[in-house]
């Protein structure tokens, strides 16, 4: 049983998969892995993919309000 709003939950993952999907796109290798973890308090629900990363220039931004690397109308 997992407490939260299903339909949140289901945007993230979505949004997740469309920038692994677009991170991979033009890649040699592609894939995609799911992975689930649960204890008996928490679930740990992971998405990796075969691109490259986030570049460390960028990683102290990610989690702003808004910020996107993404052209107009290619970003969820």
């Amino acid at each position: 049983y997992v407490k939260g709003s299903s339909t949140e939950i289901s945007q993230a993952i979505s949004n997740l998969l469309t920038n692994a999907t677009q991170a991979i796109r033009n890649l040699q290798e592609k894939w995609i892995r799911i992975s689930l973890e649960n204890s008996s308090s928490d679930v740990i629900i992971r998405l990796t993919d075969s691109g490259s990363g986030i570049p460390p220039e960028l990683r102290k931004r990610i989690m702003n309000p808004f910020f996107t690397t993404k052209q107009p109308g290619e970003g969820t």
